[in-house]
This record gives C-alpha cells, sequence and structure tokens, in this order.
C-alpha cells in the first residue's frame, strides 16, 4: 500500500467516526436538477452531432460569481444524462478566444485558462467530494477533497475559515480510475466561436462510500461551474476572470463549498 494511500484511509477513518453529528437545515436555496437515464450511451468525443444528449436534462445558463457579470458575456450550456457505470456531462461554451495556458498537463492548474468544473458529493455531508476539471483542448485536474472538521461540513455554504488550513484536504496526487473527458473546438469563418467538453465520470469510484458500484436512482450533491475571460496573449495572462456556476459559490472558493452544492436526482425516466 502507497503513503499516498494510507494517509487517505486514515483521513476517511476518522471522517466516518464523525459522520454521526446530525446535518443543520440549509437556510440558502439550492438548484436541482433530474437527469433522466442514458437510454443512448454519449459517444463522450465532445461533437456537436451526438445525439444522445437530444434527451439530456439542460441547464441553459450558469450565473456569475460576482454576480456582476450577464451570462451574455460566456454563454453556457450544462446537460447531465446517467447509466448504471457514468455520469455523462456536457458543458457548450460559447466563445470567441481560447485560452489554455496549460495545455494537456494532466493536474495542471486550468482554472487560470478557459475550463469547466464539476464538484459532485455522492452522500451529501461534504466530508468527500470530487473535482474535475477539463478545458478546451482536454487537459484535465481531478482532485479528491476531504473535510476533517467536527462540524458537518455541508451544514454552512461555506467551510469556516479557520477549517482551511487544517480541516480541508485537496488530494491532487489521485487521478480518477476509469474517468473519461473529451473536448473540441469549433470555428467559423477562421475564429474560434464554442468549444464542448464531455465528462464520464464512473460509478464505482465515485460511490466508494456507499459500498456500491452502480448508479441507481437516487440524489447527490453536485455544482456546475466554468472559468472564462479575456487573456493578454502577449503576457501569457488573463486579463478578467468571469467565473460562473449553477449553485452559487463565491469566485475561487467552490473547492471549500461543499454546501453550497445544488440538487441532482437521478431519475429511472
Amino acid at each position: 500500500m502507497t503513503s499516498l494511500k494510507r494517509w487517505i484511509i486514515c483521513i476517511l477513518s476518522t471522517s466516518s467516526l464523525l459522520m454521526g453529528c446530525a446535518t443543520q437545515p440549509h437556510s440558502i436555496p439550492l438548484p436541482a436538477i433530474a437527469a433522466p437515464y442514458a437510454t443512448v450511451t454519449p459517444k463522450g468525443n465532445a461533437q456537436p452531432d451526438d445525439t444522445a444528449w437530444q434527451h439530456a436534462a439542460t441547464i441553459n445558463e450558469l450565473s456569475h460569481c460576482d454576480r456582476k457579470a450577464t451570462s451574455k458575456l460566456n454563454p453556457t450550456v450544462v446537460k447531465v444524462l446517467w447509466d448504471k457505470d457514468y455520469l455523462y456531462v456536457r458543458f457548450i461554451c460559447e466563445d470567441d478566444q481560447i485560452f489554455t495556458p496549460h495545455a494537456k498537463t494532466r493536474d495542471g492548474r486550468h482554472h487560470q485558462g478557459d475550463v469547466v468544473e464539476v464538484f459532485i458529493d455522492p452522500i451529501g455531508d461534504g466530508r468527500q467530494y470530487v473535482e474535475v476539471q477539463v478545458n478546451p483542448v482536454g487537459g484535465v485536474l481531478d482532485v479528491l477533497h476531504m473535510n476533517t472538521t467536527s462540524q458537518v461540513p455541508s451544514s454552512t455554504p461555506i467551510l469556516p475559515r479557520e477549517d482551511w488550513p487544517t480541516n480541508h484536504w485537496g488530494v491532487f496526487e489521485w487521478d480518477m480510475p476509469e474517468l473519461r473527458t473529451a473536448s473540441s473546438t469549433h470555428w467559423q469563418a477562421g475564429k474560434p466561436v464554442q468549444w464542448i467538453s464531455d465528462f464520464a465520470i464512473p460509478a464505482k469510484t465515485l460511490l466508494r462510500r456507499l459500498a456500491v458500484e452502480h448508479f441507481e436512482p437516487m440524489q447527490m450533491r453536485i455544482n456546475f461551474l466554468r472559468c472564462d475571460g479575456p487573456a493578454d496573449l502577449s503576457t501569457h495572462k488573463r486579463t478578467r476572470l468571469i467565473a460562473s456556476s449553477w449553485a452559487f459559490v463565491p469566485t475561487g472558493l467552490p473547492h471549500l463549498a461543499p454546501g453550497s452544492m445544488g440538487i441532482i436526482t437521478l431519475t429511472d425516466k
């Protein structure tokens, strides 16, 4: 057993002892979506002609995290399906400038460029959740997040600041087994106009704490995010960050906000 695996098991064992705490009611209304079962499996190639997505649950826009910008700046559509083995997510992003400073680097800091993100907490207590980022050229970041605070992490929208340095663990060394992703960019008149990213997130990995390997009709906590904004290509730096999300979370804090995630219901219809 590697030292990383022993460390994760130790942390999760500690977290299990804390799961008996009662979850406090959440005072902020959370968005909810019902995802249908995929009767046709998505191809996972990020191409617009994949007809499997015609029957997906659809989120037609994300809200900007600073609450000042307008969704017209970066129109974003999210689609969701599932089957027993995978949760399928597609982002369709309108964009006239593609900025990927870390290209296809695995576990690069892709949020510094154009990226879409999914956070999922299958149990909903905020003890353990996953983050997956994908950029327009297929760069991937996947992180296993864990919280060992004595309080129930999901009982507040954001983890208390005093817990950040000692009780929140982001395991960047972790790579999600059987994760599948793809991205494509689409052009008109020699300029980018849209990019698409597909995620296939495996049930076997996601549901490990539930001791099951397959999805069935159930509820989970989830959030969908996008980082966008103009960049100065001469300096290779972003000049303005436009962060948007489905369930509201302050810019830069989605990894510390398990209690802010929305609700997804996997339906058998």
